[in-house]
């Protein structure tokens, strides 16, 4: 994704170089520039974006069978469950859901460290 972002700026920059002087004003070659830009985020920005999701990713893996399965449905489930639902499921108590999330997301927030 690099090289292919700094060989775009490359054949950019040697374009602006080879071409004539503009017949237009200013505000006409604005205008021009904001109809090319894209919504879209930058390749590096795409990149940093995935290598984000993988890290967090591994963390999650690293975490202990509970936290995982804990995390996974908070966090990857489609619909949100409810907190009975997390219990009945993983089989605790309704009243430790709550403290051991919050268990659970200080453990990630420790492997993380450094990595994000």
């Amino acid at each position: 994704m690099t090289t292919t972002t700094r060989e775009c700026w490359r054949v950019v920059e040697k374009r602006r170089r080879e071409t004539q002087p503009s017949i237009y004003d200013d505000d006409y070659e604005r205008d021009v520039v904001n109809q090319l830009e894209s919504t879209e985020p930058l390749a590096d920005q795409q990149r940093i974006a995935i290598e984000r999701q993988q890290s967090v990713r591994e963390a999650v893996g690293a975490l202990s069978e509970r936290c995982r399965a804990l995390i996974t449905l908070l966090f990857y489930s489609k619909e949100e469950p409810s907190y009975v639902e997390i219990a009945r499921l993983l089989k605790l108590p309704l009243n430790s859901v709550g403290p051991t999330r919050a268990r659970c997301l200080q453990k990630l927030k420790r492997i993380l460290e450094g990595k994000i």
